[in-house]
C-alpha cells in the first residue's frame, strides 16, 4: 500500500509561485527510506530559494510587471527611466493650427515645450512595489497617479508662430479697407480685401490658451486671429460720400444771362470735379476756362457790334473806350458763384435748377 508524504508548505508555496506546477506528493513505497524523501525536498527547496533570488534580482530597483503610472506600462522601468520617458513623450507629435479653408499647419512640441515635471518623484511608487513579495505581486496590477506639468517657453511659440507659412508665407494677402474714389464716369466704393493675414500676437496667446487647457490644436478662426479691414463697403462714412456724390450728378445750374441761358450739368462740369482721398476738389483752371468761353460767346461791351441802317446799309458801332454800351461777365465772381452753386446742391441735398445771376 501506498504511503503519502506531504512536502512542507513554505516550499510548497514557493515551487507553487514558480511553476512548479499543481499540488506536490511524494509517494514512498515501504521499501523507500525517510533519507530518500528528505533529499527530495531539500532539492525543491534550493530550487525555488534560487528562482526567488533570481526574481528579486531581476526586479531590484525597477517597477513590477503590472504596473501602471498615468495609465503607461512602467513595468521593468527604473524610477529614472520612467522620468526620462514622461518627458521625452511629452515633447513628441505637434500642435496643429487650423487656420482659413480648413488650412492646417504644425508646430512641433519639442519646439516649444521648456520643461515637464512630476508631481510626485516616482520612486515613492517603487517603494510601493513589494519587492520581498514580488512572487505573489507579479500577477497583481498596480496603478498609480502622477501629476505632469508642461510649461512652453513663450520666446519659442512666438518664433514658432512667426516661423508659420500661415503668418509669413507667400500666400499672405494683406487686408485692404473700402474707400471712396474717382472713376472715369463718376465716384464708386471700392470694396474692402479681407485678406488672410493673421495677428501673429493674437496666434501666440491663442496657441498659449490652448496649451494651458491640455489642447493639442486650436481654429484661429474661430478665435479671431485673422486681421480684419476697419472699414467695408457699408460703413456710414463711405455710404453717405456716395450719396453726396449722386447728388452732385444730379444737380443742374441755370446761369441766366437775361437775353439768353446757359445749362451747366454733369456733363460739363463732371470734369472739374475730383477726389483727393478726403475730399472732393475742384479744377479751378477749368472752370475758369470754362467761364471765359462763355464770355467771348455772350460779352457786348466795348465790342464792335454791326446794324443795318434805314438805307438797308451795314454799319459799325462800338468798340472804343467810349463805347458804354453792352453788357460783359464778371469772371471772378462767376466762377466762385457756380462752383457754390454746384457745391451748394451738394451740401443742402438740393437736385433740380439752381437760378444764378450774373453780374454785368
Amino acid at each position: 500500500m501506498k504511503k503519502i508524504i506531504a512536502i512542507p508548505l513554505a516550499v510548497f508555496l514557493l515551487l507553487a509561485a514558480a511553476g512548479a506546477g499543481g499540488t506536490f506528493y511524494l509517494y514512498s513505497q515501504g521499501v523507500q527510506s525517510r533519507y530518500a524523501t528528505a533529499l527530495v525536498a531539500t532539492s525543491a527547496a534550493d530550487r525555488a530559494i534560487t528562482w526567488y533570488k533570481e526574481g528579486f534580482e531581476k526586479y531590484n530597483g525597477v517597477f513590477l510587471p503590472g504596473t501602471t503610472i498615468n495609465g503607461t506600462d512602467a513595468s521593468g522601468m527604473t524610477p529614472e527611466e520612467f522620468t526620462e520617458f514622461t518627458i521625452a513623450d511629452n515633447r513628441k507629435g505637434n500642435f496643429t493650427v487650423f487656420g482659413l479653408n480648413k488650412v492646417r499647419e504644425a508646430i512641433k512640441f519639442n519646439d516649444i515645450v521648456q520643461d515637464v515635471t512630476l508631481e510626485k518623484d516616482p520612486a515613492e511608487f517603487l517603494d510601493k512595489e513589494a519587492l520581498k513579495m514580488w512572487p505573489a505581486a507579479i500577477s497583481q496590477d498596480r496603478a498609480y497617479e502622477d501629476k505632469v506639468t508642461v510649461t512652453y517657453n513663450p520666446d519659442k511659440i512666438n518664433e514658432a508662430v512667426n516661423n508659420l507659412k500661415l503668418v509669413s508665407g507667400d500666400q499672405v494677402v494683406e487686408p485692404q479697407n473700402a474707400y471712396f474714389t474717382r472713376t472715369e464716369d463718376g465716384f464708386a466704393i471700392v470694396p474692402e480685401v479681407t485678406g488672410n493675414k493673421l495677428d501673429p500676437a493674437k496666434v501666440a496667446e491663442t496657441i498659449t490658451n490652448a496649451l494651458a487647457k491640455e489642447k493639442t490644436a486650436v481654429n484661429l478662426v474661430k478665435f479671431g486671429c485673422y486681421v480684419k479691414p476697419d472699414i467695408k463697403i457699408d460703413d456710414p462714412s463711405l455710404t453717405s460720400l456716395m450719396e453726396q456724390s449722386e447728388q452732385i450728378r444730379n444737380t443742374v445750374v441755370t446761369i441766366d444771362l437775361t437775353a439768353a441761358e446757359e445749362t451747366v450739368d454733369w456733363n460739363t462740369f463732371g470734369p472739374w470735379l475730383g477726389w483727393d482721398g478726403a475730399q472732393f476738389t475742384w479744377d479751378e483752371d477749368a472752370i475758369t476756362q470754362y467761364v471765359d468761353e462763355m464770355g467771348k460767346k455772350y460779352e457786348t461791351y466795348q465790342m464792335h457790334r454791326q446794324f443795318v441802317n434805314h438805307n438797308g446799309e451795314t454799319i459799325t458801332v462800338g468798340g472804343s473806350e467810349r463805347d458804354t454800351y453792352g453788357f460783359w461777365i464778371n469772371t471772378g465772381d462767376t466762377v466762385i458763384r457756380l462752383e457754390n452753386a454746384i457745391k451748394q446742391a451738394t451740401e443742402e441735398g438740393l437736385i433740380g435748377d439752381h437760378i444764378m445771376g450774373t453780374d454785368f
